[in-house]
Formats: C-alpha cells, structure tokens, sequence
C-alpha cells in the first residue's frame, strides 16, 4: 500500500495513456456473401415488381430501382472505400507518432 512516490506517478501516468487496441479485419468471404444475398434479393423483388405492376410503370420502376443502386454502389465503392482506407492510415500514423 505504502508506495515510493515515483512509483504513484509512474502508475498514474501508465493509465491515462490512451492505447489505441487493434481492430481486427473483418473476414472478407463473410461480407462477399451478405453482398451476394442481397443481389439475390433485390433481384427477386425487382423481377416481382415487373410481373406484378402493369407494363411502363413496372418498367420504370424497375429501370429507376436499378439507376439508384447503382449510384449508391458507385458511392459506396468510391467514397465509402476510399474514406475507409484514408481513416485507417492516419489512425495507423498516428498511432505510430505516439
């Protein structure tokens, strides 16, 4: 109970240093999978929508469905990707500077 001061501030000092823990990397097969179902099931609900609607408006919705999720994967692909990887060099620079 009864330790040196050097030893108090070295305890002190030792728990207010921020560690930054390691993050593990998501298994890669696991998001190709949950990117293949979802294909699937917009697919599925995209031919739907195309048998179900009558003629044009099906057709437009269809057509408009699949210009809006390809805008949004064109997005994602490039910013969400890009923005992920510069994030994780400076969190790596920076854990590195400490």
């Amino acid at each position: 109970m009864n330790a040196k001061p050097h030893e108090r501030e070295n305890a002190v000092n030792s728990t207010n240093k921020l560690e930054h823990p390691a993050k593990p990397e998501p298994p890669r097969s696991r998001s190709s999978a949950s990117a293949v179902v979802m294909l699937v099931i917009i697919g599925f609900l995209l031919s739907s929508f195309l048998i179900i609607l009558p003629g044009f408006i099906g057709l437009v919705l269809v057509i408009g469905g699949l210009l809006f999720g390809g805008i949004m994967t064109f997005h994602y692909l490039v910013w969400g990707r890009l923005l992920t990887r510069i994030l994780h060099e400076e969190s790596l620079d920076e854990f590195d500077g400490d």
